[in-house]
């Protein structure tokens, strides 16, 4: 389960570097949503997909890099 994790926090790496609102949505279940700071949650895929158009517009060069996971039970932590 493990390596799947990792996998899955590799592709989602990617999908961020890619510069792509939808690929990052794509990693969030249709009624998902993302809180950033603790200020107002992006709501549904659509949200998602608006904060990470945000990102690239603000930061055209992003490039984010994960440097590592903590895993405990269901829940992961993507640091």
């Amino acid at each position: 389960m493990t390596t799947d994790i990792h996998a899955v926090a590799t592709a989602y790496t990617a999908a961020w570097n890619s510069g792509s609102a939808e690929a990052v949505a794509s990693y969030y279940a249709e009624d998902g949503d993302i809180v950033i700071n603790r200020g107002t949650p992006w709501e549904g895929r659509e949200g998602v997909a608006a904060m990470a158009a945000g990102f690239f517009a603000d930061v055209p060069d992003l490039n984010l890099v994960c440097d590592g996971l903590r895993v405990a039970g269901n829940h992961v932590l993507y640091l």
